[in-house]
C-alpha cells in the first residue's frame, strides 16, 4: 500500500536525485519538504509527474525554490489545495501569476518571508474563487 502522507522535513540530504527515483507515489496527497535545502528545478520537475495527486506540498525554506518550480507546481498539480513556500527568497510576483492561472482548487497559500512578493497578493489572486486564505506577514 503507497502512503499517503510523507513528511521529510529538514532532511538535509533530500536532494534532486532522491526525488527523481524514490518519490513515485501516483496517489500521494500530502508530502512536506521544508527545510531541504538541496531541492532545485530539476527535482520539482520529476516531482510534478510523479506525484500528480498531491494536495498539500510544504516546500518552507527551501532556498533554491524558484518561479518556474512554482510555475510546474501550478501547472501540474490540478488537486492542489495547500501550497506552503514561507522564507523561499526567489519567489516573485511572477510565480502569482502562475497560480491564478491554474491552481483554481487552492484554498490555503503561505507566503511569509516571501519579500519579492508585492503587497497586492489578494488582488493578483482575484481569479482562484477557492482561496481562502494567504499568510503574507
Amino acid at each position: 500500500v503507497a502512503p499517503v502522507q510523507v513528511q521529510v522535513s529538514g532532511c538535509y540530504k533530500i536532494t534532486d536525485f532522491a526525488l527523481r527515483y524514490s518519490f513515485r507515489f501516483m496517489e500521494l496527497k500530502e508530502l512536506s519538504l521544508s527545510r531541504c535545502h538541496q531541492i532545485t528545478k530539476q527535482g520539482m520537475e520529476k516531482l510534478v509527474t510523479s506525484c500528480p495527486a498531491l494536495e498539500y506540498l510544504d516546500l518552507s525554506e527551501c532556498p533554491q525554490i524558484n518561479d518556474y518550480c512554482v510555475e510546474l507546481i501550478a501547472q501540474n498539480l490540478k488537486r492542489l489545495s495547500t501550497l506552503k513556500l514561507a522564507n523561499c527568497p526567489l519567489v516573485s510576483d511572477v510565480a502569482l501569476g502562475f497560480l491564478a492561472q491554474y491552481c483554481k482548487n487552492l484554498k490555503y497559500l503561505y507566503v511569509r518571508g516571501c519579500h519579492k512578493l508585492p503587497p497586492d497578493i489578494m488582488e493578483r489572486l482575484a481569479k482562484i474563487t477557492t482561496l481562502r486564505q494567504v499568510y503574507k506577514s
